[in-house]
């Protein structure tokens, strides 16, 4: 539509550095609201490190961490039903006491993980 506010963007970019600079240009929109999920499969599809096929994910923002490791900040919005394993969870050796600082980490089962820019992408 023309003029409207909302756009749909499905990425498919093969270049990490593209797509941390469109998510950077979107997280600062007051207005963007920016959601990613699993091509195919169904919601009975489970991947390795936990994601669902099929499924909708909320981003909730980014960080670059003091020894620049980008992160993306992500919502599960079945709350802690199905939960990330992956590095960076809540469980992960990676958080550091200066980590969890930085972005404010809890582990609660809310839903809410992180995941690096080249795990997402």
């Amino acid at each position: 539509m023309t003029g409207s506010p909302w756009e749909q963007i499905w990425h498919n970019k093969s270049d990490s550095e593209e797509l941390w600079d469109w998510i950077v240009k979107h997280d600062s929109k007051e207005e963007a609201i920016v959601n990613f999920g699993l091509d195919g499969g169904d919601d009975t599809m489970i991947n390795e490190v936990g994601l669902v096929h099929g499924h909708a994910y909320s981003h909730l923002g980014h960080v670059t961490l003091s020894d620049g490791t980008r992160l993306i900040k992500c919502r599960n919005p079945w709350g802690g039903n199905e939960k990330y394993t992956g590095d960076w969870s809540d469980n992960s050796e990676k958080w550091t006491e200066e980590f969890k600082k930085e972005v404010g980490f809890e582990a609660k089962d809310d839903g809410i993980f992180y995941i690096e820019l080249s795990d997402y992408h």
